[in-house]
């Protein structure tokens, strides 16, 4: 995925909207965006999912390495996490990623991770890999569907077998993380019920943005649901003990 260069005039570029996660700057008569490099914690309670799987879920194993870091590429490539990111550094981050994994070094690999097959090569369509960071809690390191084969159903059947195998095995509860620009990742994990764990450095973002906002739609005069944005900004500054008045 390319970084976003808009060509504008410095008036327009005063007023864009700018979208929540992303640092807008502006030179050479343009607007350069940039995702920040930030993920928002997640959290489900476990319970057991009924589902029908679209494709063949099976569990990890060592073996599967290769063919998980061809799908990575594939699945990541073209994402906002690696918004900009030369090939060589993506392919990296794939073979660093996985490789964690396996070692153990973000926590012990646990066998409710899955990867989806497609039914009529046994091709890897999908990797779900699980970790344990606590004796309850369960932390979802990775997911990806390869592009051909998303909107099928496919991250939900992996999230589902897994959930059903994390319930077992004794825990109580799968933490996740999604980053902060990729709204498919938020709608999908709000979509099955994953409840969002703001930090200090989110809720400050959240802030800024709706300041940045009312400041715009005033200078515009755009008075359609300024209100619900200057409510939106009152509930973020209540959930920060700071007193954000100093900013304005």
């Amino acid at each position: 995925m390319e970084l976003p260069v808009i060509p504008m005039s410095y008036e327009a570029f005063d007023v864009m909207e700018r979208p929540f996660g992303w640092k807008v700057e502006y030179w050479d008569g343009h607007a350069h965006l940039t995702p920040r490099g930030m993920g928002v914690k997640t959290i489900i309670q476990l319970s057991p999912r009924s589902f029908t799987p679209t494709h063949p879920i099976v569990p990890v194993t060592p073996d599967d390495r290769d063919r998980m870091l061809a799908g990575y590429f594939e699945a990541f490539s073209p994402s906002v996490e690696f918004c900009g990111w030369p090939t060589e550094d993506i392919q990296a981050a794939a073979t660093k990623d996985i490789g964690k994994y396996f070692a153990g070094t973000r926590g012990e690999a646990l066998s409710a991770s899955a990867i989806a097959l497609a039914p009529d090569s046994q091709t890897l369509i999908g990797l779900l890999l699980v970790s344990q960071r606590s004796p309850q809690d369960a932390f979802m390191d990775l997911l990806y569907v390869r592009p051909e084969f998303q909107r099928q159903g496919v991250a939900t059947a992996m999230l589902h077998w897994a959930m059903s195998q994390l319930i077992t095995l004794g825990f109580q509860t799968l933490t996740s993380r999604y980053h902060v620009c990729n709204d498919i990742s938020r709608r999908w994990h709000h979509g099955h019920g994953f409840v969002d764990e703001y930090d200090r450095y989110y809720i400050q973002m959240k802030v800024s943005w709706c300041r940045s906002e009312i400041w715009r739609r005033e200078k515009l005069g755009l008075v359609a649901e300024m209100e619900a944005v200057k409510q939106e900004w009152e509930r973020w500054k209540a959930m920060e003990p700071t007193d954000f008045d100093e900013f304005w």
